[in-house]
């Protein structure tokens, strides 16, 4: 398994928490060069694909990476769009804030289908940089988040391309190891992607802040 952990200082109160994380493992093996050091190289555009939506008309979508951080203004408001169902629903700041505090982020690895006729953005996949241990070895790791699909594109499969599209992105990347965090309802949909679901450890703890 895969175990990344953040040690509590001493006195602190800390409640254990437990959860399954699924786990995308392609071909790992540890070798001196999976360190914090390891470089990512650029990430190529992929080709226009077509889908056929069960009404019976076909439309084309192209499935790129940000082109620059200009746009990720337009993905923060369009993942605001498609979070907007939740009970406290994050704002578009809220995912422009998760960029931009990112030490690590790329714009080019925020992966998004668009209509090609519009230009629209449609879905998302985004690809983290990460640093996980396992064995007391660090290891360079693609972690996945923002997955969603605007409601009037759900169902035709574009979900399963931008997901099959970030992993061929990470794998460019050199980034043999890909997991994230699902509710259980969306489990299946990631196994058949080559996920599997590992027991991982979290730990919540008291801050007192001195003044």
């Amino acid at each position: 398994s895969v175990v990344g952990c953040t040690v509590p200082p001493k006195n602190t109160q800390v409640n254990r928490i437990s959860h399954l994380t699924p786990c995308r493992v392609k071909n790992f093996r540890y070798t001196p060069e999976d360190d914090m050091s390891t470089s990512v190289g650029p990430v190529s555009t992929p080709a226009v694909h077509v889908f056929n939506p069960s009404s019976g008309a076909s439309i084309t979508y192209s499935l790129r990476g940000l082109r620059s951080a200009a746009e990720v203004p337009e993905w923060a408001a369009f993942c605001a769009h498609c979070f907007s169902y939740k009970a406290v629903p994050p704002s578009s700041e809220y995912f422009r804030r998760h960029f931009d505090n990112d030490p690590d982020r790329r714009h080019d690895l925020v992966r998004v289908a668009c209509e090609v006729d519009t230009g629209a953005i449609i879905g998302s996949v985004r690809v983290f940089l990460r640093t996980v241990s396992s064995g007391g070895r660090p290891h360079r790791a693609a972690g996945l988040g923002e997955v969603c699909t605007t409601p009037g594109h759900r169902r035709r499969g574009i979900s399963g391309a931008l997901l099959a599209d970030a992993l061929a992105a990470a794998d460019g990347a050199g980034l043999r190891l890909s997991l994230l965090h699902a509710a259980p309802d969306f489990r299946p949909f990631y196994s058949r992607s080559g996920f599997r679901s590992v027991r991982s450890g979290w730990a919540t703890a008291r801050v007192v802040v001195l003044s």
